[in-house]
Order: structure tokens, then C-alpha cells, then sequence
């Protein structure tokens, strides 16, 4: 028996929308959503809210970057010192929750992007929080920026989707990381 896999509910039902559809433009537009294409709003208002708490929930996630290097040690050891663990936990999970619905919510499902730039950043910075958190915030952007030229540029006048420039840079290096860790 197969079973096949999807990231998230949204997109198995916009699959299933895609094979009920009859109209080509529509399944075009929609799987261009799918995929994710960063693009220009043209009323500036529109994206403000966006960045504003995408920021206040940057630095709300920031606040808890020490008791984020605790827990490198181990559930148990944070706990040991001085660390309320599931409060952290949940805090931390709902705000990336919510940093991660306001990013897909203005730039579509930009896979590997959150994948990739943390483990990269990681490498350079090493493990601690305070400044792992904002070099993988300015790498995502800049991976980000990136990635928008080149799917832009490469087949112009054509545009690629951002999502598969980003999978064609990001699936390699993420199986490079799952091999390095395997062993």
C-alpha cells in the first residue's frame, strides 16, 4: 500500500482543487500560489501589517534565545536550571507558528527556505541563539532576494516559481545535511 505524503492539509486540498479543475487559468493561478511567487503589492498598506508583526514577533522570539541555549543541554538539565521547558516550548512553537503564517501568508509556500538557511547559518555562527536567530533571519532574506533574481532572470521574458528555484538549491544541501548527520 503507498501512501503518499503532503506538507500540510492546505496543500493536499489545493491538489485535489487542481484535479477537479476545468479551467486552465485557474489551475494555472492556483498552482502558481502553490508553489510560491514572491511578487509586488501594489498598495504599500498591504504588506505594512505584515512586517510589523512579523518584527514584534522576531524580537519576542529573540527574548527567549538564552533559555534557547539552555535547552541545548537537554530537557532535563534546562529544567535543573532554572528553565520553565513546556513554557518555553509552547512560546517558542507559537511564535514560529506565527512568524511562519505571516511569511507564507505575503510570499506563498517558499519551500526549503526554512530548512535550509537555519542549518547554513548554524555552520557559520555555531549554536548560540543570540546570534543564530538573527543570521538566519538575514539569510533567509538574502537567500530569498536571491532566489527571486534568478527565477526573474534565467528564463526571461519567462518567470519561474520561487519555490522551484529554492527546491533546486535547497534539495541538495538538505541531503548534503541529512548524510552528514546520518554518519
Amino acid at each position: 500500500m503507498a501512501v503518499r505524503l503532503y506538507p500540510t492539509f492546505a496543500g493536499y486540498l489545493g491538489r485535489q482543487f487542481l484535479l477537479w479543475c476545468t479551467n486552465a487559468f485557474v489551475a494555472l493561478v492556483f498552482l502558481i500560489g502553490l508553489v510560491g511567487i514572491y511578487f509586488e503589492l501594489s498598495h504599500p498598506g498591504a504588506i505594512l501589517p505584515g512586517v510589523l508583526g512579523g518584527i514584534s514577533l522576531l524580537l519576542a522570539l529573540y527574548a527567549f534565545s538564552k533559555d534557547l541555549n539552555v535547552l541545548l543541554l537537554g530537557e532535563e538539565e534546562a529544567a535543573h536550571l532554572g528553565v520553565n521547558v513546556p513554557r518555553v516550548e509552547t512560546a517558542v512553537f507559537l511564535l514560529a507558528s506565527l512568524l511562519t503564517g505571516i511569511a507564507v501568508s505575503v510570499s506563498g509556500a517558499i519551500g526549503y527556505l526554512g530548512l535550509l538557511v537555519p542549518h547554513l547559518g548554524r555552520m557559520l555562527v555555531g549554536n548560540d541563539h543570540r546570534t543564530l536567530l538573527p543570521t538566519a533571519a538575514l539569510g533567509g532574506a538574502l537567500f530569498l532576494i536571491i532566489s527571486d533574481t534568478l527565477a526573474r532572470t534565467v528564463f526571461s521574458p519567462a518567470e519561474l516559481p520561487v519555490g522551484a528555484v529554492t527546491a533546486l538549491a535547497g534539495a541538495p544541501v538538505f541531503i548534503y545535511l541529512l548524510r552528514r548527520a546520518a554518519g
